[in-house]
């Protein structure tokens, strides 16, 4: 009775979806969409690097809007050593923060030291040295993070990515990206 009720469930089997991932295949040629920043560089002796937006791409050259969006440049492939795609542009904060904070704790921990060596740190028969310099070392942590980062945070880096130059070809999606179609047909 429940083979009944299966049966015509069965009779898809032969129309079986089919799982293609053709992202495999794409990292031998990576993809690269429309509208992506680009940096070519010249071979030599012309090393000249340019960056636009990608504008099209064909079998030999390269087509770049630089600088005002109604110039556009072609680059031939034959006379580029590189072509990278930008990965996005990121602030400096974090490391700004983490040498701010060493060389604050070194400066304070510095101070500390240095103080009580000119001054007496050890009133009320205790030997405050060591507090002293752990004070003004956490102060000169606080201070050194905080300046820091608000100079990294002033400091921006741009992430590009290098794409092999034979296999250059457009896509819609981010380079790299993987793609999974499903495909229905007669099995």
């Amino acid at each position: 009775m429940r083979l009944r009720r299966i049966a015509p469930g069965l009779a898809l089997v032969p129309l079986s979806c089919v799982l293609v991932v053709s992202g495999i295949a794409a990292q031998d040629a990576p993809a690269i969409p429309l509208g992506v920043r680009v940096r070519v560089q010249g071979s030599p002796p012309r090393r000249e690097a340019t960056t636009g937006t990608l504008l099209g791409l064909t079998r030999d050259s390269v087509l770049l809007a630089t600088g005002d969006p109604n110039v556009r440049r072609a680059f031939a492939l034959a006379s580029l050593s590189e072509v990278a795609v930008s990965r996005g542009r990121h602030s400096r904060t974090g490391r700004g923060a983490l040498i701010g904070l060493i060389s604050g704790t070194v400066a304070g921990v510095a101070s500390g030291l240095i103080l009580c060596v000119h001054a007496d740190c050890e009133s009320s028969g205790g030997d405050f040295a060591g507090l002293a310099a752990a004070t003004l070392g956490l102060g000169g942590a606080l201070v050194g993070t905080g300046l820091g980062a608000l100079i990294g945070s002033f400091i921006h880096t741009e992430r590009w990515e290098s794409m092999p130059l034979g296999h250059l070809r457009l896509g819609v999606g981010p380079p790299g990206s993987l793609r999974i179609g499903v495909v229905l047909g007669p099995g």
